[in-house]
């Protein structure tokens, strides 16, 4: 009886030993299927971590770009208006594409339209805005100079005087000419519209912000 029981109670020693040792296949999954779980999340963290920092590197560029252009801006306008500047320089009546809606508020006086993005003045200005800075300076009305006193009703032989051969020419579809300079930093634009020999409509834009718009 004894002998009997030694030998029931090793194998039941063995029995424990064993279990411990092979973990049933079920549970080796569930096991297993944890462990995948756990790893997914560590990778969706860290692919999280790597979108905040690209996110806040691009946020960081865009800041120091958008402070540059505003600099760019002020000092070019500051020429501008000393009659410095170069007379291909991209501004119209002193406003120059780049600078921020406060400053052209305080030269043209409050605008008599606007929906926080389209800005209309009095003296024929429409100006649209991204982010608190000028992207755009359009007008079709005369009297409004470039500062190589380009404006609207010049006649097309004229105008290709004040640019040179820094034009490009296109044709929209009501069959108008576009005449297009792109100031020497490529930072700004300007565009002509030709109509029956003359010009008829003048746009100077932002070209680094309106690649974002």
């Amino acid at each position: 009886m004894k002998k009997t029981f030694a030998i029931m109670a090793v194998a039941m020693m063995m029995f424990a030993t064993g279990c411990g040792k092979n973990t049933p296949p079920a549970a080796q999954e569930v096991q297993q299927n944890a462990t995948n779980a756990v790893e997914q999340a560590k990778e969706k963290v860290d692919e999280a971590k790597e979108k905040i920092d690209q996110a806040k590197e691009n946020a960081t560029q865009a800041v120091e770009t958008a402070q540059s252009m505003l600099e760019d801006a002020k000092s070019l306008m500051a020429k501008v208006k000393d009659k410095t500047a170069d007379k291909t320089a991209i501004a119209l009546d002193g406003i120059v594409p780049g600078i921020n809606i406060e400053t052209v508020n305080e030269l043209l006086g409050e605008p008599v339209d606007s929906d926080g993005t389209n800005f209309a003045y009095s003296n024929g200005i429409d100006v649209k805005v991204k982010d608190n800075i000028v992207q755009e300076v359009s007008t079709a009305y005369n009297g409004l100079n470039t500062p190589g006193a380009a404006a609207v009703g010049m006649a097309e032989d004229a105008l290709k005087a004040v640019y040179g051969d820094g034009m490009t020419v296109s044709t929209n579809d009501n069959g108008e000419k576009i005449y297009k300079f792109v100031g020497t930093d490529s930072r700004r634009a300007i565009e002509f519209t030709v109509k029956d020999g003359s010009v008829s409509k003048i746009s100077a834009t932002n070209k680094i912000f309106l690649v974002f718009i």
